[in-house]
């Protein structure tokens, strides 16, 4: 769905009072009107795949801790062009504290920690665009996984960061797979590259995108220990370049869910209603509501099924065929007892 459909959804939602769905369409709207929104882009892959030490390379503090195992589930997004190094905290329990030395900064201290915000001096990275360090896919850890799905919802694009000596793993694929449904820009960076020849890193390249099974707009070859991450900035700058585009595009996801959820609440209004026979008032004040928003719901189907992209497509005729479904259901259920509203 475009922006401009987030008054209908507003309204929507409120006609079922859905603080939260408003909530959500309130940040949206308010974003959509922001000048220079920020980017928000996940570093995303294996455990020791290089992540950190990458992130460190485009700092000007280089403080993030490289841990030899899988430590903590916490977030840690890094801004850049800040006026000095200085981090905040903010832990599960709502707690917030901020730290001037971002050294002090362990992993081991953090287990309670939900997100940490990172401010660094360094201009390698446009300040509107916000890199996420995410805990690794392979951990063993199942809190490391519910922390990096948890957060895919607010990321912009993403940056798969691949290992060239491990190439696309059993792990790594399957959360490709999960991430297609996401609808987001694709970026990737081979990592540990300072041992390959020219030929093999395009290879490893050539290899990576025939076998994604998902379409990457750029593929960058790094050596962060050797401070080569040439390749990396004419990935920030393509990014730069389109990033309204990027962000209206994952925008345009979100409002598509935001309009499953709705169509999953008034179903559940639909079947509360149905099953109590007491109701009989209710459930026709509810008809009118409903049969208001199920008829505005299709002209928006109509409206936008022909712009839609091949990709969401399908998508589309499964939204309209179940609302369509739940609300023929409801109609054929409740006109033996209530009058005609159409």
């Amino acid at each position: 769905m475009k922006r401009e459909h987030i008054p209908f959804l507003l309204e929507v939602a409120g006609s079922i009072n859905s603080n939260t769905i408003i909530s959500e369409l309130q940040s949206l709207s308010v974003k959509a009107k922001s000048g220079n929104t920020p980017i928000i882009l996940p570093f995303i892959g294996e455990f020791s795949s290089g992540k950190t030490t990458l992130i460190n390379a485009l700092t000007d503090s280089h403080a993030l801790e490289t841990a030899t195992r899988p430590t903590t589930a916490t977030i840690y997004e890094v801004h850049f062009g800040a006026p000095k190094n200085c981090a905040d905290i903010i832990f599960e329990d709502g707690r917030e504290e901020h730290v001037d030395n971002i050294k002090t900064l362990i992993n081991d201290n953090l287990k309670e920690a939900k997100v940490v915000t990172v401010f660094d001096t360094s201009t390698k990275v446009s300040p509107y665009t916000i890199i996420v360090d995410t805990p690794g896919i392979s951990s063993p850890d199942p809190k490391h996984k519910l922390t990096l799905v948890n957060f895919l919802p607010s990321a912009d694009g993403i940056i798969l960061i691949v290992d060239i000596n491990q190439q696309l793993t059993k792990s790594l694929i399957d959360f490709i797979k999960t991430v297609k449904l996401a609808n987001k820009e694709i970026y990737a960076v081979l990592t540990k590259t300072d041992t390959k020849s020219p030929i093999d890193i395009e290879k490893a390249k050539c290899y990576l995108a025939q076998n994604c099974e998902m379409e990457i707009r750029h593929i960058a070859a790094v050596s962060a220990t050797k401070n080569d991450i040439t390749e990396l900035s004419v990935i920030f700058k393509d990014i730069e370049s389109r990033k309204e585009e990027i962000v209206r595009k994952a925008d345009e996801r979100r409002l598509d869910l935001i309009a499953e959820k709705l169509n999953e609440e008034i179903k559940n209004i639909i079947t509360a209603s149905s099953d109590d026979t007491t109701l009989e008032n209710k459930i026709q004040e509810q008809n009118v509501i409903l049969n208001r928003l199920h008829n505005q719901i299709e002209r928006l189907i109509r409206n936008i099924r022909d712009s839609l992209e091949p990709l969401n497509r399908e998508e589309s005729r499964k939204f309209e065929d179940q609302v369509t479904r739940v609300f023929s259901l409801t109609f054929r259920k409740t006109a033996s007892r209530t009058p005609d509203f159409t």
